[in-house]
């Protein structure tokens, strides 16, 4: 799951934009060209319901576009898990995004030789617990 960040105050942008608020703001893209993963699907999304001239910039961090985002008036898509992170951290407003976007599939691979390693079966268990199916704190 996906939501937007800006910064706190945001002067035109709340917790629940209609797509023709959304739109008409500045945005910053996350990159993610020629890396396989699974946001450039969404950076594709927003290339194309966003006009080309509302694109401010394009970073290749995600952690560098909400920066951004807490120190302009830019909005900010990043994935559910790491924006509710970010967005208590460095003061964000939470914004639903109100486009179709796809999900985020998680998955984790690991050697046979390692499956009965005790601190291997512990970092499976970490990352187990925190992308677990589970509901996420909604904006607004």
């Amino acid at each position: 799951m996906w939501l937007a960040v800006t910064r706190d105050g945001h002067p035109r942008l709340g917790p629940k934009p209609s797509l023709a608020e959304f739109v008409a703001e500045k945005h910053v893209l996350v990159t993610a060209a020629g890396t396989g993963h699974e946001h450039l699907s969404v950076e594709r999304i927003l290339e194309a319901a966003v006009p080309r001239e509302h694109i401010v910039c394009r970073v290749p961090m995600f952690t560098a576009a909400a920066m951004i985002a807490k120190h302009s008036d830019a909005v900010v898509m990043l994935p559910m898990t790491l924006g509710t992170v970010l967005a208590k951290d460095m003061g964000l407003q939470l914004v639903e995004p109100p486009l179709a976007l796809p999900n985020i599939e998680i998955a984790l691979y690991w050697h046979d030789r390692v499956h009965r390693e005790a601190g291997n079966q512990w970092i499976r268990s970490v990352l187990r617990k925190l992308f677990q199916r589970h509901e996420v704190a909604q904006p607004g």
